[in-house]
């Protein structure tokens, strides 16, 4: 029976650094060791709202051009292109891109994310995103969502690879006062204040 996991077992992995399940995992290892031993691209596609297209901060910033910024020098190491497609869109959702994802998102995309949670809450929308992202390309791409129900139902029926992105929060101190946030190590200030 398929579980929603993270790696050490946490069902409730939200505030870690994500979630997947065993088999998800290995298939996501296999992608990557296929691109690198033929040489062949690698592709993140991300459809979602306005705050995962990175409205409010420059669009270098986005995370989804992050991801390009990180990964693109050690996949070009290995011999692998690699590419990173924010399709976020202000106030509008994924479902009007969803039902062109094939030529919208690109046939190549490796990994696709939904993150339009602000904005689209129906489950036939979130259905609608990833069946599209999984019948439009030449790849069966990895789904890496938010959509709990949708990837599960995925997973479990059809066998999809899976997984979900984390706040990365667990384990942060909470500064009580300044004089606390002094003693937090550098990198951890501000990120939970009281």
């Amino acid at each position: 029976k398929a579980s929603l996991t993270n790696r050490k077992g946490n069902s409730d992995a939200g505030d870690n650094g994500g979630w997947t399940t065993p088999d998800s995992w290995d298939g996501l290892k296999r992608r990557l060791l296929h691109a690198v031993m033929t040489e062949d691209s690698f592709v993140f596609a991300m459809g979602g709202h306005s705050s995962s297209a990175g409205h409010g901060n420059h669009f270098q910033q986005s995370y989804t051009l992050q991801v390009q910024w990180i990964l693109e020098a050690v996949f070009a190491r290995m011999g692998v292109r690699h590419q990173s497609r924010n399709f976020g869109n202000g106030g509008l959702g994924t479902t009007h891109n969803g039902i062109g994802a094939g030529s919208i998102y690109g046939p190549d995309v490796d990994v696709i994310m939904w993150d339009s949670g602000m904005t689209e809450g129906e489950e036939r929308a979130k259905d609608l995103f990833h069946r599209q992202a999984l019948l439009g390309g030449a790849k069966v791409p990895v789904l890496w969502t938010e959509a709990v129900n949708t990837a599960k139902f995925f997973h479990i029926n059809a066998g999809i690879h899976v997984g979900a992105p984390g706040t990365g929060h667990y384990g942060l101190v909470q500064a009580e006062n300044l004089t606390h946030l002094e003693t937090i190590p550098w990198a951890e200030r501000y990120m939970e204040c009281a």
